[in-house]
């Protein structure tokens, strides 16, 4: 069935969204526009007032709602229920598209709209039933109304369709799939957005903080220095490392690019001067959300030392810091000396 930009279809069979259903081998971002709401902005929507849903619609909106804002870890907008809201849901027969379970629209930096099709409204491949319609043991067939929802969601934060990517990768990288599946089809009742499109967030709209996981649809190298407070103590005395962890430079997305990144595991490694082995001798904690982190060690002898970001278990490459040295002196006090 031909794609509408803004809607989710169903298939005229459910065999259709079987076959989209299974794995393929790479992976590709979700497409996402160009046209951003502001970091962090808040839209508020309401129900509109001629389509109010019923409750059983208003729950499941409230809860994909509630899994955008938990599952965008990225600076895309917040979605909020509020009386008065200009941004609206509305439960009608009358979408933009005559094909579409629902439709979304927004007008940046304003405000968006969403249709949601009735329970029983028939299409010419049978009729529509939403699963939280029914109280328990919904039917095979149904779709899940609070992932449809989600769907919507993400075209308003600017996701489009997988399929529109070079390659639409797995069927769990992404929501924004053109079909929805039925249940119990894999994916009827997925309630988060997928990794690729937290990527495609992410790219458009930045880290959430310079804690959140950079999501592993994305391969992105960076860049770890090291700096000492001193070059050479006294033996016994106390050295502090400082150790910055970005982003690289040269990202290939400009807003993730040079970006600090905490929270993550940084080990401190020495090895003696000219030596081939290094040893860890710590992991640093992380003091700042500019993505510094801390040691501070007492060494009796010269060593080299460097910092290593290894096995990141996210859209991260690893990086090692240039080695530096720290020089130990004997110190102490000769005979002669007076304290």
């Amino acid at each position: 069935m031909k794609r509408q930009h803004r809607g989710l279809l169903m298939s005229a069979g459910l065999a259709v969204a079987a076959m989209i259903a299974q794995p393929v081998a790479a992976t590709s971002l979700t497409p996402i526009s160009k046209l951003d709401w502001a970091p962090n902005q808040q839209l508020a929507f309401s129900w509109r007032s001629d389509a109010v849903p019923p409750a059983w619609m208003k729950a499941a909106v409230d809860d994909a709602v509630e899994n955008s804002n938990s599952t965008r870890h990225s600076q895309a907008a917040v979605i909020v229920r509020q009386g008065g809201g200009r941004s609206w849901f509305a439960y009608t027969v009358d979408l933009p598209s005559p094909a579409a379970l629902a439709y979304a629209s927004r007008r940046v930096p304003k405000l968006f709209k969403i249709w949601l099709r009735p329970q029983g409204h028939v299409f010419d491949w049978g009729t529509l039933r939403w699963c939280q319609f029914y109280a328990k043991d919904a039917p095979n067939g149904c779709f899940d109304a609070q992932s449809v929802a989600l769907h919507e969601l993400g075209h308003v934060q600017g996701l489009g369709h997988i399929e529109n990517a070079n390659d639409p990768g797995e069927w769990f990288d992404s929501i924004m799939h053109t079909i929805a599946p039925a249940k119990p089809k894999n994916g009827w009742d997925v309630a988060k957005y997928g990794p690729c499109d937290v990527a495609a967030m992410q790219t458009r709209y930045q880290l959430l903080t310079p804690a959140t996981p950079v999501s592993k649809c994305l391969s992105l190298a960076t860049e770890l220095s090291l700096v000492s407070s001193s070059s050479s103590v006294a033996s016994g005395s106390t050295v502090t490392f400082t150790a910055t962890l970005r982003i690289a430079a040269g990202a290939p997305y400009p807003r993730l690019a040079s970006d600090p990144l905490s929270s993550r595991t940084i080990s401190l490694q020495r090895r003696p001067v000219g030596g081939s082995g290094w040893s860890t001798i710590s992991l640093m904690s992380s003091v700042a959300p500019d993505g510094t982190y801390r040691y501070s060690v007492s060494p009796t002898a010269t060593y080299e030392w460097r910092v290593v970001f290894s096995q990141p278990n996210e859209g991260l490459l690893g990086a090692s810091s240039a080695m530096l040295k720290v020089t130990v002196t004997s110190g102490g006090c000769n005979p002669y000396c007076v304290e």
